[in-house]
This record gives C-alpha cells, sequence and structure tokens, in this order.
C-alpha cells in the first residue's frame, strides 16, 4: 500500500514533493513521519488508489524530479 524511499545525498522529501505537485503527483515528504526532524531525506509513496497507468506516469515524474534536483 506504501512505499517508504530514501533519496540520493542532497535530495530533501519537501523538495521532491513540491516540484511532483507542480507537475501534478502528488508525493509526502518524510517530515511529518518524525517528531523533531526537517529537511529528512524521505518520501512516502502511496499505491493505494491509483491505476497501473497512473503509478506508472507518477514514477516517471518523481525519476524526473530527483534527476533535476540532483543535477542543481
Amino acid at each position: 500500500m506504501f512505499l517508504w524511499v530514501t533519496l540520493p545525498d542532497g535530495v530533501r522529501g519537501i523538495d521532491v514533493q513540491r516540484e511532483s505537485i507542480n507537475r501534478g503527483f502528488a508525493v509526502c515528504a518524510g517530515d511529518p513521519f518524525y517528531e523533531y526532524e526537517r529537511n529528512v531525506p524521505h518520501i512516502r509513496l502511496n499505491f493505494s488508489n491509483g491505476s497501473d497507468e497512473q503509478i506508472d506516469s507518477g514514477m516517471r515524474v518523481v525519476g524526473e524530479v530527483i534527476k533535476q534536483l540532483l543535477n542543481r
């Protein structure tokens, strides 16, 4: 149902969330799952309500966003 993703060094979950939402695909930054830590390198993906096509498209978006953030 959910997948917890550890991002590459230097990539923050909040940035992946923001950029993915700007491209029409929502992911959840890992920050709310920690009591005190912020800007963590994690995201949570939910696969319980999307079609195979939506999931495939969303994974492409997340991959593109991460590549973009790594090249900053």
